[in-house]
């Protein structure tokens, strides 16, 4: 039996929408730097590897943002369409340092879900029939995003349903 898999399965199935969205965060960080320290150590394939687990994490990132039209929520979904921009090009070019760069971002958006944990511990409530705001910023929806083998930027599309998906965490 793989104890670590029943656990991580267990922390993913009992966890709040905040705790997993900070969970997902740790992942695209951890490939990340994965990808950095695979390219430094000559390891191209598995740094690559790496790399695209970041950029389908930071897509579900971006996908798990519900749009509601207000600004707080605009600027959540163009700081996660340039990160995925970013580790896109960071591919093209093999670029480490652009990988350095999405680090940061997401490091100041793994404290920002930190703190929110702590400060909300339990899942979100319903309010008078609506959630709070934040939670229907977390609310998970589906964002289909492509990469291509060009240069040309990922392509993201939006879809009209309001449908949710759960969120993915694969190890």
């Amino acid at each position: 039996m793989d104890y670590r898999n029943t656990y991580l399965e267990t922390q993913i199935t009992t966890a709040t929408p905040q705790k997993l969205r900070l969970m997902l965060i740790e992942g695209a960080i951890r490939f990340a730097q994965q990808a950095i320290n695979a390219w430094e150590e000559g390891r191209g394939e598995d740094g690559l590897s790496a790399l695209m687990r970041s950029q389908a994490v930071v897509a579900e990132l971006l996908g798990s943002v519900r749009e509601d039209g207000t600004p707080i929520t605009r600027q959540v979904i163009d700081i996660y369409a340039f990160l995925a921009l970013e580790l896109h090009a960071a591919e093209m070019d093999a670029d480490a340092q652009r990988i350095a760069g999405v680090i940061r971002v997401l490091q100041e958006d793994r404290q920002t879900w930190q703190e929110l944990c702590q400060q909300m511990p339990e899942a979100p409530q319903p309010v008078a029939s609506e959630y709070s705001q934040a939670s229907e910023i977390l609310a998970p929806r589906r964002v289909e995003a492509s990469f291509s083998a060009g240069y040309s930027p990922p392509q993201v599309n939006f879809p009209s349903t309001g449908a949710s998906s759960g969120f993915s965490l694969e190890v």
